[in-house]
């Protein structure tokens, strides 16, 4: 772990983000059993305008997930000292972790609709942990320059 992860506010951070990461896992195995499972069959008993809906609502849900586990990863391997620090903010800067809004969920089988729930739920936690550990990095990176 870097020093400055191990320094102020690191278990803060870490109490925060260890139970976000496992949420995030699981969600995203959760997720992919569904659509791969159960999700398949509720798609066929749809109308195909429900079925456009779901399609868009699967791939936007799927493409959510995929960034905010990729943030996780990223800010794990940081901490644990196998990604540098540049690498970890360009990460932070290329994903996305906007809330992803979907219409007519009204349509959707309601397995579906749960998932998509948890995941902005999921969204909305990450979205303030990102804010906290940029504004963690920006107090380390100040620290260090008045140092010198």
């Amino acid at each position: 772990m870097p020093a400055e992860i191990r320094s102020l506010g690191a278990a803060r951070l870490n109490k925060q983000f260890d139970p976000t990461f496992r949420s995030t896992m699981l969600l995203v195995e959760k997720t992919a059993t569904y659509l791969d499972g159960s999700g398949r069959s509720a798609y066929k008993q749809l109308s195909p305008r429900a079925q456009l809906v779901y399609a868009t609502a699967s791939m936007r849900l799927t493409t959510s997930l995929l960034e905010t586990a990729s943030w996780c990863i990223a800010w794990r391997g940081y901490k644990d000292g196998e990604t540098r620090r540049e690498d970890l903010e360009r990460q932070m800067r290329r994903v996305s972790l906007k809330e992803t809004q979907i219409e007519g969920t009204q349509h959707l089988p309601t397995e579906l609709v749960t998932l998509i729930r948890e995941a902005q739920t999921l969204f909305r936690n990450i979205s303030l942990l990102n804010d906290g550990i940029a504004a963690f990095l920006a107090e380390q990176e100040r620290s260090l320059k008045g140092s010198l």
